[in-house]
């Protein structure tokens, strides 16, 4: 398993799922979160594979509220050398198993690469309680697993990163 995020430094988002709003943040971090499959490694046992997910969980986890994107105020040269918890930044979480699209043929993506949705809920929802944990529930919004949802944001900067966690190691996209 593997799980690959695209994270944008905002000013502020909004997350609505289903038409009903589930919050906003102001300057902080929007991610959105995917689950995929990945090829099964000899003799690999479901076991083994759920035990690799949670690891790339935390790995994932430790990246996002240790990313040094942010940039003191008074800093004129820009250096980005403060994390979320440095500047008590708030996160935005929400899946987005699309992520994991296939464009190679045809004009309609083909979704093989996601994980199976009831896999990847439970790795969304492991995640969303431990960030909900570590930042507390001013600096914490998520979106509804599987919902319809409408994000609205500013990309401050703009910074973006695209990256997924595989065994363990991060991997710039």
């Amino acid at each position: 398993m593997k799980i690959r995020a695209v994270v944008q430094r905002v000013s502020h988002a909004t997350v609505l799922a289903d038409g009903e709003s589930r919050g906003k943040i102001q300057a902080g971090l929007l991610v959105l979160y995917a689950v995929g499959r990945c090829p099964p490694s000899e003799g690999a046992e479901l076991e083994e594979s759920l035990l690799e997910l949670r690891a790339c969980e935390a790995k994932l986890i430790d990246k996002l509220l240790g990313l040094r994107t942010f940039s003191h105020s008074a800093d004129s040269r820009g250096k980005m050398d403060l994390s979320l918890n440095d500047v008590g930044g708030a996160l935005a979480l929400v899946s987005q198993f699309t992520l994991f699209a296939d464009l190679r043929k045809g004009a309609r993506p083909g979704f093989q690469n996601a994980a199976p949705p009831q896999l990847a809920k439970e790795s969304y929802l492991r995640v969303e309680s431990a960030l909900r944990e570590r930042l507390g529930e001013q600096r914490f919004v998520s979106g509804v697993f599987a919902a319809d949802m409408q994000l609205s944001f500013t990309n401050d900067g703009p910074v973006t990163y695209v990256f997924e966690v595989e065994k363990g190691q991060v991997r710039q996209l």
